[in-house]
This record gives C-alpha cells, sequence and structure tokens, in this order.
C-alpha cells in the first residue's frame, strides 16, 4: 500500500503523461522545429505548390539503372539472392537554383580556413578570396569559423575516440592542432575590420552549429536569426568533415537553404568528392565561385539585414536563445511547471481534509495552528477540569 504522498505523485504523473500524448511510443512534432518552417511564407504556399505540381514528374529526378551505375564499385549490390538488390535507383539533386526564390537574405560561412590547413586548401583559396570580396561588396554578412582541438585541451567525445590516440607527437593526427599559429585565419581570408573580428568562432564541433559560448548558448544559429538569413554559402575546409556537418544541420535542424561553393571547397583526404556528391544528391545546392560571384553581382537578387541590427557578434543576443524562458518551448515547460505546482496543491489539500476526517488532527491542534491565544484557552479548560475534584454530593434533607 502506498501512501497519499506517493499515490499523489503517481496520479500527478500520470495525468501529465496523458496531456502530453504518451501511447506507448514518441511521436515528433514540428510545432516548434525551426527546420520545419518554410522561410518564404505560410504552409498555405507549401500545399498550393504540391498540388498543382502532384502530376507532374520531378525535374530534379532521373531514373537509372543499377546495372549502369558507374563506376560499378557504385553500384548497390546483393547480399543475398533471395532479396536483391533494386534494378532502378534514383539520381536527385536539388530543386532550386539560386535565382529560384531570389531575393534571398544571404550570409557567407568561411569554415576553418587557417594556417595549419593551407597545405591542404591553399588551391582554392583565390575562389574563397572571390567569394569574399562578393560578400563584402554586397554589404552581406560573413562569419569565421576556426577548428581549435588540441591533443591536450582536456575535451574528449565521440570524434576523439574515431580518430584515436596515436600520432599526435608526430602530428599526424587529423583530429586536431598543432602549430602555435595554425589556428589563425589564412590572412587572405582574414577579418578586415572590428566588427569583422567579433564575427570569429573558435570552433570545437565539425557542424558550425553545435558550438555553444561559456554559458551555454548556441552562437551560429542566433547570428543568423537575428539576420533572418535564408541561405547559407558555405566554403572553405573539409568538405567532409565539418563542411558536410555544418550543411547537414543547418538544412535539416535549422531549415536553411544551403550552398556550397563546389571549387571552394577542400579536404585533406580521397574523400572530397565523395562527399561533395553527397552534399549535391541530398541537401545542398552547388554551384561554381564564378557563378555565386554573378549572383551576388546583381543587388537584385539578396536583401542587406535590416537597419539597426549589427553586423557583428552582439547581434546573436537579439535573437531569443533555444531553452531560454523567451522560447515557445520554454513557455510550454514553464505552463507545465505552473499546472504542476498547483495540482500538488490541491492534491495536498486532499490529503489535509482526509487527515482531518480521521480525527488525525485534534481540535486542540487546529485551534493552536488559527490562534495560540485560543489554544492556551483550551488548554487551561482542559488542565482545571481534569485536576479539580468532583463536586460533593448534596447533603440530604433532613426530616422534621
Amino acid at each position: 500500500m502506498i501512501g497519499p504522498p506517493a499515490a499523489a505523485a503517481a496520479a500527478a504523473a500520470a495525468l501529465v503523461l496523458g496531456v502530453r500524448g504518451v501511447a506507448g511510443f514518441i511521436e515528433a512534432s514540428g510545432k516548434y522545429d525551426p527546420g520545419l518552417k518554410d522561410w518564404r511564407g505560410p504552409p498555405s504556399l507549401r500545399r498550393e505548390e504540391i498540388v498543382e505540381t502532384a502530376s507532374i514528374h520531378p525535374t530534379n529526378l532521373v531514373y537509372v539503372r543499377n546495372e549502369d551505375i558507374e563506376p560499378k564499385s557504385a553500384m548497390l549490390p546483393t547480399y543475398d539472392d533471395e532479396h536483391p538488390a533494386p534494378e532502378r535507383v534514383d539520381e536527385i539533386k536539388s530543386y532550386w537554383s539560386l535565382g529560384t526564390y531570389a531575393p534571398r537574405r544571404v550570409a557567407l560561412l568561411v569554415e576553418d580556413m587557417e594556417e595549419e590547413y593551407r597545405p591542404y586548401a591553399d588551391y582554392i583559396l583565390p575562389h574563397c578570396e572571390a567569394v569574399l570580396a562578393a560578400f563584402r561588396k554586397a554589404g552581406l554578412p560573413v562569419i569565421w569559423t576556426n577548428w581549435v582541438r588540441r591533443a591536450d585541451d582536456m575535451l574528449y567525445g565521440g570524434l576523439d575516440r574515431f580518430y584515436g590516440p596515436e600520432g599526435t607527437a608526430t602530428r599526424e593526427n587529423m583530429m586536431y592542432t598543432y602549430a602555435k599559429d595554425g589556428t589563425v585565419t589564412m590572412p587572405e581570408l582574414a577579418p578586415q575590420t572590428p566588427s569583422e573580428e567579433t564575427l570569429v568562432v573558435k570552433s570545437l564541433h565539425l557542424s558550425k552549429f553545435a558550438d555553444l559560448d561559456k554559458d551555454g548558448n548556441e552562437i551560429l544559429h542566433p547570428l543568423l536569426a537575428a539576420w533572418e538569413i535564408d541561405t547559407l554559402v558555405v566554403v572553405g575546409s573539409w568538405t567532409d568533415d565539418c563542411i558536410a556537418a555544418t550543411a547537414t544541420e543547418g538544412v535539416d535542424r535549422y531549415g536553411f537553404d544551403i550552398v556550397i561553393v563546389s571549387d571552394a571547397v577542400a579536404s585533406g583526404t580521397t574523400s572530397h568528392a565523395a562527399a561533395l556528391q553527397t552534399m549535391r544528391a541530398a541537401l545542398a545546392t552547388t554551384v561554381t565561385t564564378r557563378e555565386i560571384v554573378e549572383f551576388l553581382g546583381d543587388p537584385a537578387n539578396s536583401i542587406k539585414v535590416r537597419d539597426g541590427i549589427p553586423l557583428d557578434a552582439s547581434a546573436r543576443f537579439l535573437a531569443p536563445q533555444r531553452g531560454s524562458l523567451g522560447s515557445s518551448n520554454s513557455g510550454v515547460n514553464v505552463w507545465l511547471v505552473v499546472f504542476l505546482v498547483l495540482l500538488a496543491f490541491f492534491l495536498g489539500a486532499v490529503v489535509i481534509a482526509t487527515a482531518i476526517a480521521k480525527d488525525f488532527l485534534t481540535l486542540a491542534a487546529v485551534q493552536k495552528i488559527i490562534s495560540p491565544r485560543g489554544y492556551a484557552r483550551i488548554s487551561q479548560a482542559a488542565t482545571t477540569t481534569t485536576d479539580s475534584p468532583p463536586p460533593a454530593a448534596a447533603a440530604a434533607p433532613t426530616l422534621p
């Protein structure tokens, strides 16, 4: 048998689970999900597009016979004759191009173009310079990141286990940076003004959306949100690491249109081409340096950040932080806490009322709670009544 507090807690938990719709599984919701909001307009716009084009063969889809895939090593293999690989596979690319939904609110992310990686990324440096110059000329925001992980930084995660502990003394372990000034942006791409210097993120993650400041606040997303960015252009290194991770989280978790400048991203591994093809086929539009520079050269294609919103790091404090009390999701949690507090008071009142009904609280205790003086009077009366001898019996009347 459980007592009243445990029963109350169980009842509250059951009620909360019922309110939140728990039914044997966890159902994802897009209600508070920034990655499922269309920056172009209300959901009705998307519904109209689907209805109008429902019978049209997707223009970004080509069917390919599995046996015709080149190179043959890329074919889908059959592991079991009873479960053969499909005969036909899909070749997909982005439906939209730069001009599809223009004008756009565009920002540039220069990822990890630092001195440590010059031997691997120098060949794309002129293209990165051209893209950066085009953004500056158009007056559009730019953010820089520098990978700063070191073998002795006392941080440890899944990536450290992936790369392993070996090769740090010989500087062969590519997880970490080693040179004294290795994490400094290459001078050709470095910030030029004090405002630009505030937009350099010393990064600890492959996805630049995952980096947090010392107070646990996100860095990249609040900046882009404050600037009302809808399209993120990415250049830098490494294609199969930071570029791919940032692009994936940017499009999937936050709903940005991602543009990869294909001749302005680099890698020091054999996976560059495969990573670029994967992003092109799954989540991003790829363009050349020439194409993005020409796009930005027409002022009608881009929208500048609104007046009053600074193009420096202070802008991120103008956007509500995810998880703060100002966000919609935390608002639900606040109301849930309020509800639980009120429920606790109600259940507590029920327990007290039950105890009173069962004589768990005497009248004297109640009087003490209400009035100490009243309690004293009750106690004195009770004491007098208990300690006084019983009255003598009346003498029998005397007969004459």
